[in-house]
């Protein structure tokens, strides 16, 4: 799936005429939606055979987290969005420590020097968010790692971007739940 994205990726530049174009968006969507699709089936029927393999969640997490969720059309990080959302609502519970780490860390990291000012905000929209989805698994009384996880996102309210203000707002009732 990360060839085919990337694939679609080199391909759609500004000399490309807007109907090739829109095809290379979609094939992006439809890597989305496959991701999607192995969060809602693949990995429930993974999850109740015990048999999840952590490497490749991880994989398809760092995939979405680096590339999916900075693509250039907005319709393409929303699908990538909601992909890394349903992997983490079927596999959150069971793999919530290294989750929450991942996004912790990635969430510290400053822009790299190639990296524009709006996909760095993107990448940190999508993080803030992701947290929020795995804090959802984390144990009831687990009050310190609840308490950090609200921290993050009462922090992240004083980002000077709307968008990860309100996505920072959103996962806070989840988590006090």
């Amino acid at each position: 799936l990360k060839e085919a994205y990337v694939e679609a990726l080199s391909r759609d530049t500004d000399g490309v005429p807007d109907i090739e174009r829109d095809g290379y968006e979609r094939t992006r969507v439809c890597v989305a939606l496959a991701l999607k699709a192995i969060g809602e089936d693949v990995l429930e029927t993974l999850a109740d055979s015990g048999d999840i393999m952590e490497k490749e969640l991880f994989a398809m997490i760092q995939f979405l987290s680096s590339m999916g969720v900075v693509d250039p059309a907005q319709q393409v990080r929303t699908a990538m969005l909601d992909a890394g959302k349903k992997l983490i609502d079927k596999s959150g519970a069971r793999y919530v420590d290294q989750l929450m780490a991942f996004f912790e860390k990635e969430l510290k990291r400053s822009p790299c020097k190639d990296e524009s000012i709006d996909v760095h905000d993107d990448r940190h929209e999508a993080l803030v968010v992701l947290l929020g989805t795995a804090g959802k698994y984390i144990a009831k009384d687990d009050f310190n790692r609840k308490v950090n996880v609200l921290n993050v996102m009462v922090e992240e309210l004083k980002t000077p971007s709307a968008a990860v203000q309100e996505n920072a707002a959103d996962c806070l009732v989840p988590l006090v739940q």
